[in-house]
């Protein structure tokens, strides 16, 4: 059995990819409306 902490840090970093993933999602949206 793994301890809580290891799938509360995959929870993490799964939920930090997906910021950065969204983040730079929007910075192509605007760069598109932006020409």
């Amino acid at each position: 059995m793994e301890p809580p902490w290891k799938s509360l840090r995959v929870i993490v970093v799964t939920a930090f990819f997906f910021d950065m993933a969204a983040a730079s999602a929007v910075a192509v949206e605007l760069r598109r409306r932006r020409k």
